[in-house]
C-alpha cells in the first residue's frame, strides 16, 4: 500500500495514521481518494470520510463515508454509495458492503440494482454477481425487460439465467 497526503500523521505507539486535508492510497489495482482518513495498521482497516472514491478496472465506488480492509478486500459504506462496474451495472444503497473476493454486494437500506436488462428495488439486496443470483427483502420491485415482467413482493430470489 502506498499513501500520498499533504499532512499525514502516524502514531508509532498506537499504529494509527490520519490525514485531514486530502489523500490518495493505492493498493494492488485499487486507487482510493478522500478528504480524510484514519488507518489502523494492526487491523489493516482504513476509514474514509468526505468525497470518497475507490476505483479499479472492475468498478468505481463513490460515497461520503466508507471503510476498507486491505487483507479481506471488503468495502463497507456507511452512507449512500453509488457503484458502477465494468459490465455497465449501476448499484446504489444507503448502507452496505462489497466483498471483492466473492464479487458479492450486500445492501441493507434503500437498495437499487440496474443491469442491462433488469432493475431491482428493495429495502435489502444481496447481489452475487458472479453466481448470477440475488436475494431481495422487503418492498421488492423487479422490472425485467427480457421477460417483460414487473414483480412486487416482500421476499424474492432472482436468478440471472
Amino acid at each position: 500500500m502506498t499513501m500520498y497526503s499533504y499532512d499525514l500523521e502516524f502514531n508509532t505507539l498506537t499504529k494509527i495514521g490520519t490525514y485531514l486535508r486530502g489523500g490518495t492510497i493505492s493498493q494492488k489495482d485499487n486507487l482510493m481518494e478522500s478528504r480524510e482518513a484514519i488507518y489502523h495498521a494492526e487491523e489493516k482497516d482504513i476509514y474514509f470520510v468526505g468525497n470518497v472514491v475507490m476505483r479499479n478496472e472492475e468498478y468505481t465506488i463513490e460515497s461520503d463515508s466508507m471503510g476498507y480492509n486491505f487483507d479481506t478486500e471488503i468495502t463497507k459504506f456507511y452512507k449512500k454509495a453509488n457503484i458502477w462496474n465494468k459490465d455497465g451495472d449501476f448499484l446504489t444503497a444507503d448502507k452496505g458492503t462489497y466483498d471483492r473476493q466473492n464479487d458479492t454486494y450486500v445492501f441493507t437500506q434503500n437498495s437499487y440494482v440496474m443491469t442491462k436488462d433488469q432493475q431491482m428495488w428493495a429495502d435489502s439486496i444481496t447481489y452475487m454477481k458472479t453466481a448470477g443470483i440475488s436475494y431481495l427483502f422487503q418492498d421488492i420491485q423487479i422490472h425485467d425487460e427480457v421477460q417483460l415482467a414487473l414483480l412486487f413482493g416482500d421476499y424474492g430470489v432472482y436468478w440471472t439465467e
